[in-house]
């Protein structure tokens, strides 16, 4: 390594007593400066994108002032080619580590870093810095994992498509393989770089949804994610293809009730009035008021009847039970 000092000192590399052995760095200060740096370009390898690196290192100084390691271009110190740490360092030798990633500083290899012990901003006259085991390695590539999913919590829309963003690029038919919900369903998968979407078929109003992605979830390397990731979330009341409320709703109706569907939004009115129907089977007419379906039966309904009324396959009923209106001295007709 290289030492650049705009003070006063010596430098030594030989015949210093390191934390491994007879051979360590040793930097004594007379006097100070504002530029006093321990260096090394270029480094045995190039640095790689979007790479995790450990540094580590033993070091002390007699004083404990501190020591920051910097890794940047060497013609150019305000390129950074990784964050900086700084140690902070006592008066006997400590192993440092640090790991750090690449990501974000450059976008293909570099052969020209400069790697820097910066003590400038530190040392005092007097001080003497060891510096001893310097390493950088790579780190193998970590496990992916889920950064994000949708959807979630409650009130889900019945359209709602199920999407998981990963770490990494991953094995697409792995990832599709490990997937599940339970209830179970089907449906179709589809990519968008790293986030898997997918499109189910056959959801069911009202219910809870537990969503698994298994750990045969693989990346493009190999590596599968280390453990199970799930959530859940709920599907609400269909809402924009039926109403939400509906009258009547009781057990003692007159039998001349009509009835009403409050929908949430304008409908197609000929489709609202084809899906409807009652058990048991009623004739009748339709009118509207604003978003309100009203079911006016041709005759009237039959008493002690229990009615249930219908929007669409698999929509929400209503029930109603109808008696003849009375007031005193008259009693309800024999069933």
């Amino acid at each position: 390594m290289d030492v650049l000092h705009d003070g006063a000192g010596t430098f030594i590399t030989t015949g210093v007593p390191g934390n491994e052995g007879t051979q360590a760095s040793k930097l004594a200060l007379n006097s100070v400066g504002s530029n006093i740096q321990l260096y090394q370009t270029p480094l045995n390898n190039s640095l790689e994108p979007n790479t995790g690196y450990r540094l580590s290192f033993m070091a002390y100084s007699n004083t404990g002032h501190d020591v920051t390691v910097k890794l940047f271009k060497h013609t150019n110190g305000a390129i950074l080619y990784a964050p900086d740490f700084t140690a902070n360092l006592g008066t006997s030798w400590q192993n440092f580590t640090t790991e750090f990633n690449t990501s974000g500083y450059f976008s293909g290899n570099v052969t020209d870093p400069r790697f820097q012990f910066w003590i400038a901003p530190f040392a005092v006259a007097g001080d003497i810095y060891y510096i001893d085991n310097v390493r950088l390695e790579k780190l193998p590539p970590p496990n992916p994992t889920v950064k994000g999913n949708a959807p979630t919590g409650t009130n889900v829309p019945i359209t709602a498509k199920i999407s998981v963003n990963f770490s990494t690029a991953m094995d697409q038919g792995s990832v599709n393989s490990s997937f599940s919900t339970i209830p179970a369903t089907t449906g179709s998968f589809s990519w968008i770089g790293n986030t898997m979407i997918y499109t189910p078929s056959n959801l069911a109003y009202n219910t809870t949804y537990n969503v698994i992605i298994g750990i045969g979830s693989k990346d493009m390397t190999g590596k599968m994610i280390l453990s199970a990731y799930t959530w859940s979330f709920n599907h609400r009341e269909r809402t924009t293809s039926y109403g939400h409320r509906t009258t009547p709703n009781g057990i003692t109706e007159p039998v001349t009730t009509r009835l009403n569907v409050t929908f949430s939004k304008a409908m197609n009115k000929s489709s609202a009035e084809s899906a409807f129907w009652t058990i048991p089977a009623t004739t009748g007419s339709f009118s509207w008021s604003g978003n309100m379906m009203i079911y006016t039966p041709a005759t009237n309904l039959n008493y002690g009847t229990k009615y249930n009324a219908w929007i669409s396959t698999g929509a929400k009923i209503w029930q109603v039970i109808t008696c003849h209106r009375f007031s005193a001295g008259h009693s309800l007709p024999n069933p």
